[in-house]
């Protein structure tokens, strides 16, 4: 089984994020995160969770040409955070009892 592909990518006033099942299969549309201001991660938390049930841990990428996690502190703390994100459901779904019929 593969992973799930999380491609996220950077903008100066958004971070769209796209999720891809190697299946052929789009699970819904990108989620677009606006950077500026407040940040609000509940619309990705939302799909994540839709994506449980797959069982399949998340592959991340970050798609940044113009190296703004590098150049921006808010920037870099996003992408850090989800990061974070990423790695706590992944090691949760090493957790997830398997089908055993």
């Amino acid at each position: 089984m593969s992973e799930i592909i999380i491609a996220n990518s950077i903008t100066e006033n958004q971070i769209s994020v796209i999720f891809n099942l190697n299946n052929g299969e789009v699970p819904f549309p990108p989620i677009n995160i606006n950077i500026v201001g407040d940040v609000d991660l509940n619309a990705l938390i939302n799909e994540m969770v839709k994506l449980i049930e797959f069982k399949r841990k998340f592959l991340v990428e970050f798609i940044d040409v113009n190296n703004l996690a590098k150049t921006n502190d808010k920037i870099k703390l996003i992408k850090e955070t989800l990061n974070e994100i990423y790695s706590k459901f992944n090691e949760n779904i090493e957790f997830v009892p398997q089908d055993r019929s």
